[in-house]
């Protein structure tokens, strides 16, 4: 068996379905008498029907957690550092839906959370852990040397079709560390840079590479050098369907919480798609493109998209 080190989750977007599928595939790979040690990436708890079940699951499991962006959006919340915006748009429902059930103690740990952390293990070379990258939370890391991977970010509408990446390598040339994960994207990657090993592990709740299954990544030490392994483990769509109607996330979420469900049923970046769509249509009628799109064009806009059937 391989000498696993860390388990990097990341992106689980309140699914706990997904994680608990995640979970059980990290106990049947490793060692009983040497678990890896648990990397959450960042937006582990917004969109998604189960974020405090999500939040207790990760608490129990002794995981390192940092925020993502979507973890900053519920801290601006209720730190009350938001636009106004945020408390009556109803774009911004499916954030204050999970505000709501998360409560004062679980809000008051996320506040306290770091946007990256570096970890060690047995005196082996550091992993840095970051949402979108070690410069910004919401910055996108692409994988340049992988055509495939291009395409996908391409598809995803994360990247022009006529765009070309920056160099991956030049991006990570100010970093300390010799190991980076990252999230964000949702489209899972690994590449060398020289000296230096960067992945996404993809996302373990709300996959958009064409692939629902919940993905992760394990990384371990062989050869004097870190080397990462990508899993995707298939777990229970009709129980998630039923969760975001039983919990009221669908319904409170609207059109939001519509396009991620379909994300999470089909593993494209539908919710993205809506999003562009929605600010077109808003910007077409008048909108000036700043704050929400009005909640009159945001649920037009709904009803006017090409939802994909599921």
């Amino acid at each position: 068996m391989r000498d696993y080190r860390f388990a990097v989750l990341a992106d689980i977007h309140g699914n706990l379905l997904a994680l608990e599928a995640v979970l059980a595939d990290i106990r049947a790979r490793t060692s009983p008498a040497r678990p890896p040690r648990l990397l959450v990436a960042g937006d582990f708890l917004p969109a998604g029907p189960h974020p405090v079940e999500v939040f207790e699951r990760l608490q129990a499991e002794n995981a390192v957690l940092i925020r993502g962006n979507n973890e900053d959006y519920l801290i601006d919340y209720h730190t009350g550092r938001a636009p106004a915006w945020y408390a009556s748009s109803a774009q911004m429902a499916p954030m204050r839906w999970t505000h709501a059930r998360l409560g004062p103690e679980r809000l008051r740990f996320l506040t306290g959370l770091p946007d990256q952390v570096v970890v060690h293990a047995d005196g082996l070379p550091p992993v840095r852990l970051v949402h979108g990258s070690h410069r910004h939370i919401s910055e996108i890391l692409i994988p340049d040397q992988d055509p495939m991977a291009v395409q996908v970010f391409r598809q995803s509408s994360l990247l022009g079709e006529n765009e070309a990446p920056p160099p991956l390598e030049d991006l990570l040339s100010d970093l300390p560390e010799p190991v980076l994960a990252c999230g964000h994207t949702h489209i899972p990657w690994i590449q060398h840079c020289g000296e230096r090993l960067a992945f996404n592990p993809g996302s373990a709740g709300l996959s958009s590479n064409g692939d629902p299954r919940a993905w992760y990544a394990l990384l371990y030490w062989e050869n004097h050098h870190w080397e990462v392994e990508q899993r995707a483990v298939a777990y229970d769509l009709d129980r998630l369907r039923r969760a975001y109607h039983d919990t009221g996330y669908l319904a409170a979420g609207g059109p939001f919480a519509r396009g991620c469900l379909i994300d999470a049923l089909q593993g494209h970046n539908v919710v993205w798609f809506f999003i562009i769509f929605a600010r077109q249509w808003a910007s077409a009628a008048g909108w000036d493109g700043e704050g929400a799109v009005p909640d009159e064009l945001w649920f037009e806009a709904e009803r006017h998209y090409p939802w994909p059937q599921i």
